[in-house]
């Protein structure tokens, strides 16, 4: 029954740590554009989502350091998460050459 245990507590760390990585390399963009719309008309005065004439861009400082975080968070969550994948590894090969004895 022990062995039935380590051998899932194995298998499931392999699992998480190649879902945490999958989610780590999920691209995140380091700057976010901001797109300004003049309205086309006084019945929508907001523009509308298709009523309007692009006038221009603007940038967002606090934007691009959110951006720039959040690249940063997933080259270090890649990381950590491929050191709990070669951890598991070295606890399924202990594992398995036990059981082989």
């Amino acid at each position: 029954m022990l062995s039935v245990l380590q051998w899932g507590a194995a298998v499931f760390a392999v699992i998480a740590a190649a879902l945490w990585l999958k989610s780590a390399m999920v691209k995140t963009p380091s700057s976010f554009p901001i797109h300004v719309v003049q309205p086309d008309s006084l019945s929508s005065p907001f523009g509308g989502p298709f009523g309007g004439t692009h006038v221009g861009q603007g940038q967002s400082p606090a934007l691009k350091k959110l951006g720039e975080a959040l690249c940063r968070q997933s080259k270090w969550s890649a990381a950590a998460a491929a050191f709990a994948a070669a951890s598991a590894l070295c606890q399924s090969f202990t594992i398995a050459l036990d059981v082989a004895k």
